[in-house]
């Protein structure tokens, strides 16, 4: 078509194909563009509880709605439910392979909350430092995965949420 469409040419057969523009940008641009960011393969909707691990510490949660309760006919716990979320919703910036280690080294896991139906494992996610920056792992990541900022105080906030003061 013209001197800047990208085209790429068989080895085999000598064959020209044009490519579509985006196409070239989507290959040189892979580490960002088609790297899976999701740290979970299951939806919000395929557990009704969460069992929350720190140190030694440990607080079982179950859904009533949209909110997490201490058990299900007792009253919502307004900081777990929106401590809860902030996880739900965290996003990986800087997604490491299988067995890679970041450069600060392998992140201290500070945090464990559990996924279940019934009695059922669903998923994971553990949450840990390394340096600066916080890091998790699901059962959905190869790997390490390094979070957004704001995570930090997700692990600053866990105790509260383990042992809560009435």
């Amino acid at each position: 078509y013209g001197a800047a469409t990208p085209y790429a040419l068989s080895e085999e057969d000598g064959r020209v194909y044009v490519l579509r523009g985006t196409a070239l940008s989507d290959l040189e641009f892979a580490a960002n563009r088609l790297v899976d960011r999701r740290l979970h393969n299951f939806r919000e909707d395929e557990f009704d509880a969460v069992v929350v691990r720190s140190g030694q510490k440990e607080r079982r949660l179950v859904k009533a709605g949209d909110k997490l309760a201490a058990a299900p006919q007792q009253p919502a716990d307004e900081l777990a439910t929106n401590w809860h979320e902030r996880i739900w919703r965290t996003m990986g910036v800087d997604v490491l392979g299988r067995d890679e280690t970041p450069a600060a080294g392998t992140p201290r896991v500070e945090l464990r909350v559990d996924y279940v139906r019934g009695n059922t494992p669903v998923g994971f996610i553990e949450m840990g430092k390394a340096g600066a920056d916080v890091f998790a792992r699901t059962e959905h990541t190869a790997g390490w995965v390094r979070l957004h900022g704001g995570s930090a105080q997700i692990l600053d906030e866990r105790d509260k949420v383990v042992e809560p003061r009435g």
